[in-house]
């Protein structure tokens, strides 16, 4: 983050069908140059971003970020998703916010892991609303060997280690400790709608045509980098750029490296103000 200043922001809840949602913000250290709409991972929550989007805040955009779901402080039974839709929807409300906050700025769209799936699906319906989408370990991997768990009854209890978060010990240290953290077992209904999701914009890649920044640590666990090789190859944006990181866990902004890949983004967005 430039200077020392830290930016000021907020929360506030959302009514929404299926339950309240938090929504936090982070205002630019100077006048905004661009907003932006973070829509974080599976079994976490948009607090958990607070570094990141108080260092793209200090860069001149405007951060919204809101707990999807049964996620974070967000209502609804935890880590339970029945439809990529729903989560599409509670991202929606967010890049609303952020339209009706500042009209005369472009908006655009970052989205980790689940996230990435949530807004992969939303950009390739809403591409007139956006100035670009930006992707870390989007989960959009082929689901052909996750499918078969769907048919086992009882299903096996899948549990994510945060030991493949990053190569910094503090950050698994933390996410455990994290009681907005959902720590149980993957539940059938949120494995059905994830791969049903990813399948979903698997065949419609090719229809993606706007400025498109594709991330992925190369020795993330949980999502192969070979998911964003294959939107990459797929999309039809004519600006795309992919980064794949040698030795980089599932969550690149927070390895080591991240503060880089944090201003890479902030560089890349504002190069399409």
């Amino acid at each position: 983050m430039s200077g020392s200043t830290r930016p000021a922001g907020g929360t506030t809840t959302v009514p929404r069908p299926h339950g309240d949602a938090l929504l936090r913000w982070w205002d630019p250290v100077s006048d905004a140059r661009a907003s932006l709409v973070l829509c974080h991972g599976y079994a976490e929550h948009g607090g958990r971003y607070d570094a990141v989007a108080s260092r793209l805040a200090g860069q001149g955009l405007a951060v919204w970020a809101i707990d999807l779901h049964g996620h974070g402080a967000s209502g609804g039974e935890r880590a339970s998703v029945r439809d990529v839709a729903h989560l599409v929807e509670d991202v929606l409300v967010a890049l609303d916010r952020a339209h009706a906050a500042r009209p005369q700025l472009p908006a655009f769209l970052l989205g980790h892991s689940m996230g990435g799936l949530v807004s992969t699906a939303l950009a390739l319906d809403h591409q007139d609303r956006l100035g670009g989408l930006v992707l870390s370990g989007a989960a959009i991997a082929d689901p052909a060997g996750i499918e078969p768990l769907l048919e086992l009854d009882p299903l096996p209890e899948v549990v994510l280690s945060s030991d493949m978060l990053s190569r910094d010990p503090q950050v698994a240290a933390d996410y455990d400790a994290d009681p907005l953290n959902y720590r149980g077992p993957f539940r059938r209904e949120t494995l059905r709608a994830l791969t049903s999701g990813a399948r979903h914009v698997r065949v419609r890649f090719a229809s993606l045509r706007l400025p498109l920044l594709v991330l992925h640590g190369g020795d993330d666990q949980i999502v192969p980098a070979a998911a964003s090789q294959d939107l990459f190859d797929g999309a039809a944006s004519s600006d795309k750029e992919l980064g794949i990181y040698p030795g980089l866990r599932h969550e690149i902004l927070n390895e080591p490296e991240g503060s880089e890949i944090t201003d890479r983004i902030a560089a890349w967005i504002l190069q399409r103000c």
